[in-house]
């Protein structure tokens, strides 16, 4: 885990998804108020590794606490009907239009099992060992997991925006964000971003509850 930091982001619907992508960052601190959740933000996300293969899933979970995000200690996450949890105990903290958000961004399925819609339990711990707990609901196209990327879209059943994300050679971020207009093919991204070597297309829907990871592409033409 890297050093402790806190990151502030202007968006809660730009963040999210990014957390996918992104290392966490920790830290805590006390405090004499007592745990509270004032909202949970769960996203499955169907990541495909190549374009033959069928997407892998996980959960990523935030939770809205009341109090500083610091006081952040322990997330239990619990799928309700089967009764597996994931324990999180170095979650990622961020703050969002004066908003505190504690989480995890891929909580992976149990071997042999995907993320399956139904309901789910979050159990929050703070600093000062005070608890809260939360129910959420997960909901999706099914035909989501049984879709190659080319038909993804499709499957998913719902309008799904895109991003795009650049990266170089060492996989270092470059560029977040909607794809330009004038980037009609890979040459034109490496125009304006000539360190550019990866790309990989976001697909979410409006609320960020689903979230597609296309395979990464190579920009370098062979």
């Amino acid at each position: 885990m890297k050093s402790p930091r806190n990151l502030k982001i202007s968006s809660l619907s730009f963040c999210l998804p990014l957390c996918l992508i992104l290392t966490g960052f920790l830290f805590s601190s006390c405090s004499e108020s007592s745990a509270n959740i004032l909202s949970v933000n769960a996203s499955v996300v169907f990541d495909y590794k190549d374009e033959k293969s069928l997407p892998e899933t996980s959960l990523s979970v935030f939770i809205q606490g009341e109090y500083e995000a610091q006081r952040a200690d322990f997330l239990k996450i619990t799928e309700i009907e089967e009764n597996y949890s994931w324990n999180v105990y170095s979650p990622v903290i961020f703050e969002s239009q004066n908003k505190n958000w504690i989480g995890y961004p891929s909580l992976l399925a149990p071997e042999g099992k995907v993320i399956k819609n139904g309901e789910y339990e979050v159990l929050y711990t703070d600093a000062a060992g005070n608890e809260a707990e939360e129910k959420f609901f997960i909901k999706y196209n099914e035909e989501i997991l049984k879709s190659k990327p080319e038909n993804v879209r499709k499957a998913a059943g719902i309008n799904l925006s895109e991003v795009v994300i650049l990266f170089d050679k060492n996989m270092n971020m470059l560029f977040y964000g909607t794809a330009k207009r004038a980037w009609k093919k890979n040459s034109d991204i490496l125009k304006e971003y000539s360190r550019a070597f990866f790309k990989r297309r976001i697909l979410t829907d409006t609320s960020g509850t689903v979230v597609i990871k296309l395979p990464i592409e190579n920009l370098i033409e062979k």
